[in-house]
């Protein structure tokens, strides 16, 4: 996975992510971070007053390139969709990864206020980890408590799930690993979501104690 090029970007704020109108799949709001290590907020929009469902959550769209490591809660409000890419290793409670949206899409509409079919709570919240240039291998760490709706698209990172989260989405990664009781749930609605499957799976081991 390669970083984005960030010539462009808007440097990140702190805490409050207010994303502008006008959005789009194919032309998000882009901001860059040199990592995030405090509580970040991404809010997105409502729909324009005197159009069908005028004031309701609306389909947002950003992409974050953080350079350098995650250990910040970061929390989506309902619409938002981000990919975050990010160069470093991620830190995190499963409660860190806070996605206000739903399954379904209930209560979503895109910005002409006709209703939302982006159905996948997991694919609202993309996180990419960068490979790194040097051939070595980073780490994602999820720890309790709390559950995840998220995709992780990380081929040179070693992903870990300790405890008892449980995760709805997909994960890609160099490995994987997960201990006590943590559940993985894969969303079969993030194949409409534009989530690379560029991948082919080298081993599997399930170990049923």
């Amino acid at each position: 996975m390669v970083e984005p090029d960030t010539t462009g970007y808007l440097p990140g704020p702190s805490n409050n992510l207010n994303v502008p109108t006008g959005t789009t799949a194919s032309t998000p709001a882009k901001y860059v971070y040199n990592g995030i290590t405090s509580d970040l907020t991404i809010n997105g929009q409502n729909v324009a007053p005197f159009l069908p469902n005028a004031g309701k959550p609306a389909e947002t769209f950003l992409t974050i390139v953080v350079n350098g490591d995650i250990t910040g809660k970061i929390t989506i409000g309902q619409g938002v969709n981000v990919k975050i890419y990010f160069t470093g290793d991620v830190l995190l409670k499963a409660s860190d990864l806070e996605n206000n949206n739903v399954d379904g899409a209930a209560g979503t509409y895109n910005a002409d206020g006709s209703a939302s079919t982006n159905y996948s709570r997991a694919a609202h919240m993309q996180l990419y980890g960068v490979s790194p240039t040097d051939g070595s291998t980073n780490t994602v760490e999820i720890d309790p408590p709390g559950n995840i709706w998220a995709t992780i698209y990380a081929p040179n990172h070693d992903v870990t799930l300790t405890g008892n989260p449980d995760f709805y989405g997909a994960i890609v990664a160099h490995s994987f690993s997960g201990n006590g009781n943590t559940g993985f749930h894969y969303d079969k609605q993030i194949a409409n979501s534009g989530i690379p499957t560029d991948y082919q799976i080298a081993s599997y081991i399930e170990d049923i104690r």
